[in-house]
């Protein structure tokens, strides 16, 4: 996916921005219909290669079936880095819960997760990340 695309179901919103950022906006209780929505997005992003996702999810929740859906269905291959906006402790340790889960599957999270207060401190972090792995390989 070369070209900036937006997507919404219901309350949920979900931009990509290139070469390989994908925005979330969650809002309210998000459903299976929406996780299974969410996942559809990240494998169509995907085809084009990893990418980072800026998820904010200040006004979310996540219940314990979409939160299923998404650890038997997400791959880890699908992204450099996680960044969570606004995530309160309860969905910190979910969110850790769904890395755990990963491993308990075979599925290994191959990739940097953090919890930052804005999408701007999102966005550094992403570009800091990039410039890092990109420093790596380059040596």
């Amino acid at each position: 996916m070369k070209q900036a695309r937006e997507w919404t179901s219901g309350k949920q919103r979900m931009r990509f921005e290139p070469p390989n950022l994908v925005v979330a906006t969650f809002s309210g209780e998000v459903t299976v219909d929406e996780t299974r929505w969410m996942v559809s997005i990240y494998q169509e992003v995907f085809e084009d290669g990893p990418f980072y996702i800026i998820a904010d999810v200040t006004h979310a929740t996540l219940p314990t079936e979409p939160r299923k859906y998404l650890a038997d269905n997400i791959r880890s291959e699908w992204t450099r880095g996680i960044v969570y906006v606004g995530a309160d402790m309860a969905q910190r340790i979910v969110t850790k819960a769904l890395s755990v889960g990963m491993l308990f599957t075979g599925k290994s999270a191959g990739f940097d997760t953090v919890f930052l207060e804005s999408v701007e401190a999102g966005r550094a972090w992403v570009a800091e990340h990039q410039a890092r792995a990109e420093q790596q390989r380059t040596g």
